[in-house]
């Protein structure tokens, strides 16, 4: 009984700040910067992904009040090296227990072609430099279905971290999208690769200058176009050239027209991959590629 009734008052002065402007009987949660702190998780140029940078925040909402509080509205605005550079409404329904916390972990997208200085930011994470950010938010509050709300205030300060590597995707042979062709004085090479990018950042894959190889021996320069690499993912990809036969030699030529199975194909040179204005990563082929089927 003795419970029930030290619940009253609390539940009237709930009551009574939602009847009377101005005033303000549940304090504002409090907000301290878990260790993981704040850390850019994935970035995605325009035109391969979202055209955006996800900065993950992660954070412990105290409830300094003698009542449980939900969570009925965030709002907050993200600063990277003194500069707005996105705003962002949040999910709602995070419940802090009285005087207790509660983790939360908040994800910014921000967009890379907007705000002043994004670009140059986002290079300095991916080359393992810090970024100073200030987080700002305004909470709206619920107990016993009563809303308060407390406006935008600073929250959380440090520098953002890139916890990852910078790493070129990896590039390998696929037989199955790989084939030679001969229609009478022409020969048609084409090599399948496949492009696995198993990191958080996305690129723009290029291979402006490959050497094709057709076993062993250089049959010709070709290029594949730009390639949209999204982060997490795999993408296919090919070089193929066209030479007369007699560029190939008189045995390959034989072996190619009686199906060319088991004859070694690969191709050379560089590949770039790139964030356009925040990074460029540039990776070797050395001889990828395998049998003919």
């Amino acid at each position: 009984m003795t419970r029930s009734f030290r619940l009253v008052p609390i539940a009237l002065l709930v009551l009574l700040a939602s009847c009377v402007p101005g005033v303000s009987v549940v304090q504002a949660p409090t907000v301290a910067v878990a260790p993981g702190g704040a850390r850019l998780v994935r970035l995605e140029p325009p035109g391969v992904g979202s055209g955006s940078a996800t900065i993950r925040v992660d954070l412990e909402i105290g409830n300094p009040n003698p009542v449980g509080l939900t969570l009925a509205g965030l709002d907050g605005e993200l600063f990277l090296s003194g500069r707005s550079v996105a705003t962002s409404r949040f999910p709602a329904g995070l419940v802090i227990p009285a005087r207790g916390d509660a983790p939360l972990t908040l994800e910014v997208e921000v967009p890379l072609d907007g705000a002043v200085g994004v670009a140059d930011a986002m290079a300095r994470l991916v080359q393992g430099q810090g970024v100073p950010y200030r987080l700002e938010l305004a909470f709206e509050v619920e107990a016993f279905g009563v809303a308060q709300s407390f406006p935008a205030r600073p929250v959380a300060s440090g520098e953002v971290r890139f916890p990852g590597e910078l790493r070129a995707p990896t590039v390998r042979f696929d037989a199955s999208a790989s084939r030679v062709r001969v229609d009478g004085l022409t020969a048609r090479i084409e090599l399948g690769l496949r492009i696995d990018n198993a990191g958080p950042i996305g690129f723009v894959a290029t291979g402006p200058d490959l050497e094709l190889r057709l076993d062993g021996r250089s049959v010709g320069r070709a290029s594949f176009p730009r390639t949209a690499v999204p982060a997490g993912s795999e993408v296919p990809a090919s070089v193929s050239v066209e030479v007369g036969v007699a560029q190939i030699g008189a045995a390959l030529l034989s072996r190619l027209q009686s199906d060319g199975a088991g004859l070694e194909i690969a191709v050379r040179g560089v590949t770039a991959f790139e964030v356009p204005g925040v990074t460029r990563v540039v990776a070797g082929l050395a001889g990828v590629g395998g049998p003919l089927r």
